[in-house]
């Protein structure tokens, strides 16, 4: 009755309303009780409002994208208040926060890929979570090519790496769960 506490590893998206139902003495109220989602970096305290968190542990930074309301993120003795369009990155105990395009860091809620200038590298992680296979690379300047675009999740594999290929200096090798990115 005190807090609601979420420990988040991996990526997940908030609506969450500061009144609560709670239940004293056999009857039941609405009381302000803090809900707080906590992550290896950080711990955001929400204060009425909509927000996505990427926390995984496999991405050098934790991300987190303020949508709607107002949030209030802690890294070991820093603290940053977030408006609405604004993105924190934790990393190593600091905060840097700026504005963002929200829709790019929520388009999994929609079942989209969403980039815009994102690098290869942080492109095929994703791909690698959300069909489970393993990325390899020939050369490793390859992780920074950039790309642009909206690609549905439901599409398959196959189509998505072609939409890659057609769009930039990549091509793809696929042996069952295996992708190796090589250079055109």
């Amino acid at each position: 009755n005190k807090e609601r506490v979420v420990e988040l590893d991996g990526e997940a998206y908030f609506e969450v309303k500061t009144q609560y139902l709670v239940a004293k003495n056999g009857k039941e109220t609405h009381e302000k009780v803090p809900f707080i989602v906590k992550t290896k970096e950080q711990a955001v305290q929400v204060l009425g409002t909509q927000f996505n968190i990427n926390a995984y542990n496999d991405e050098a930074v934790t991300k987190t994208t303020l949508v709607e309301g107002s949030v209030r993120i802690t890294s070991g003795k820093k603290d940053n208040l977030l408006s609405p369009g604004q993105q924190a990155t934790v990393h190593e105990g600091n905060i840097d926060v700026h504005k963002v395009d929200t829709e790019q860091y929520t388009a999994w809620k929609s079942n989209n890929f969403n980039f815009s200038e994102e690098t290869l590298e942080n492109i095929l992680r994703q791909v690698a979570r959300w069909y489970d296979v393993t990325v390899t690379y020939s050369d490793d300047k390859l992780k920074n090519e950039r790309f642009e675009g909206l690609v549905s999740r439901d599409v398959n594999l196959s189509t998505l790496l072609n939409a890659l290929e057609k769009t930039g200096n990549v091509r793809f090798e696929t042996q069952g769960r295996q992708i190796k990115v090589l250079r055109k």
